[in-house]
């Protein structure tokens, strides 16, 4: 009786030791009917913020990184990539973290997990993590604003009917006469280029007979200078060394355009050297972008006729400027190796935003070099959260323009600074690497 009892006390250890194996939970929320699988490290899943409102994103942070030796099962698993859920619905598949942007008012659940086979079917093998409880809100219109961006419009420069303004034709015969002499009025001021059959000398006189320009003693075919508009000049022209017709095709520039109210200028480059000119009053401070769809030489000047910015000798498609509201500039482009039409672009900045109780501020970077500011006033002591969608240079500036917090030359997505009450401050975004709508964050202390 008493073998009996003890065999039977025996098979109920057994049974017991069994049924605690079966279905034992590991850390992160694995679960296996084995004891052969060991998760030699625990699984965490992090959100930046359990709370948000209607089209704000989140980013879920896994941990520890995927590698070869997460779990084993009498060999090495190797980790391919961890999934993210929303539910039950795969939104991303990455190593470490992901972004989901959550565009309807509730409560969500999300989750990741480790995946180590290609077959999804076959869940062995698959370490979940714990998790979280996402908090959507409907937005207060109150608390947020939405940057209203410039508008463009675009203006086409007229040009003449024919690339060539005027010809001019002679014949330089063998004993007869050696110089050709014709009267020009400049029909515009600026850079004019004339451009001869034949090689002979140059000599450009003003209505003063002065002597403003002359080529020789070689000979050449083409000539530039600048002339004045509504002024006479004089050309006189000697033979070369060759004889025969000679024809003189007269280019000038077109007349200085006012764009002020544009943003896209389509114009030509006809002739060598030919510069073109515009006349622009920006509407806002700050820093402008100009682009052009060829490269060219730039000269900004302002109204004083001082140089302000210039890119040359090198050519360039794009230069960048600060420029004051109400200021009247002269924007010249100079032609380098190549002709024909061109666009020319003018990035307008946004204009400096008061950003007084609100907790989101939706803007735009449209353009390299972007830079956008607000203005707040800390209405407490204390650490502010700025951040942002994408990753920018955050930079903080007391009234006095003492540089509070920045974070460059590396970019960020969030900068915290501590900030003096009644103080007010201006907030600096510059562009980096990204183009297109951004969400700024304020978190008050």
């Amino acid at each position: 009786m008493g073998k009996v009892c003890k065999m039977i006390f025996l098979s109920m250890l057994t049974l017991l030791m069994s049924s605690t194996l079966v279905g034992c939970s590991f850390p992160g929320g694995y679960e296996t009917s084995t004891n052969s699988k060991i998760l030699l490290t625990e699984i965490s899943l992090t959100a930046s913020s359990n709370s948000v409102t209607v089209g704000e994103s989140v980013t879920f942070t896994f941990s520890p990184i995927p590698s070869d030796a997460g779990i084993y099962n009498n060999k090495s698993y190797s980790v391919n990539y961890v999934e993210y859920f929303v539910g039950n619905t795969r939104f991303d598949k990455s190593k470490q973290s992901a972004q989901y942007t959550f565009n309807t008012v509730g409560e969500f659940e999300v989750w990741a997990k480790y995946c180590t086979h290609s077959n999804h079917t076959d869940t062995d093998g698959d370490l979940v993590s714990n998790r979280l409880s996402i908090d959507v809100r409907d937005i207060d219109e109150s608390l947020i604003l939405r940057v209203p961006q410039p508008t463009e419009s675009s203006y086409m420069i007229p040009q003449p009917s024919n690339a060539i303004d005027h010809t001019i034709t002679t014949t330089f015969q063998s004993g007869g006469a050696t110089q050709y002499t014709f009267n020009y009025t400049a029909p515009t001021d600026g850079y004019h280029y004339f451009v001869s059959s034949l090689s002979v000398y140059w000599t450009i006189k003003d209505s003063s007979n002065n002597t403003v320009r002359s080529r020789g003693p070689n000979t050449a075919s083409t000539v530039g200078l600048t002339l004045k508009s509504g002024m006479r000049y004089s050309f006189i022209i000697d033979r070369g060394s060759t004889y025969g017709d000679c024809t003189i095709d007269l280019y000038a520039p077109n007349p200085i355009s006012i764009v002020t109210q544009y943003t896209n200028i389509t114009d030509s480059m006809r002739f060598k050297g030919q510069i073109a000119k515009y006349l622009y009053t920006p509407s806002v401070t700050g820093h402008f972008y100009l682009t052009s769809s060829m490269r060219l030489y730039y000269m900004i000047e302002d109204d004083f006729g001082n140089t302000v910015r210039s890119r040359g000798p090198n050519t360039t498609n794009a230069v960048g400027i600060t420029l004051q509201s109400g200021k009247e500039y002269k924007i010249s482009l100079e032609q380098a190796s190549n002709f024909g039409d061109f666009t020319f672009v003018i990035n307008v900045p946004n204009s400096t935003q008061n950003i007084n109780g609100k907790i989101k501020v939706y803007d735009y970077m449209r353009f390299e070099t972007q830079s956008n500011s607000y203005i707040f006033t800390a209405n407490k002591a204390g650490e502010y959260n700025f951040n942002v969608s994408y990753s920018v240079y955050i930079t903080i500036k007391d009234k006095f323009g003492n540089n509070t917090r920045s974070k460059g030359p590396n970019t960020t997505k969030s900068v915290i600074v501590s900030l003096v009450s009644g103080m007010e401050y201006t907030l600096i975004l510059e562009q980096a690497s990204s183009i297109g709508e951004y969400i700024l964050g304020i978190v008050n202390p």
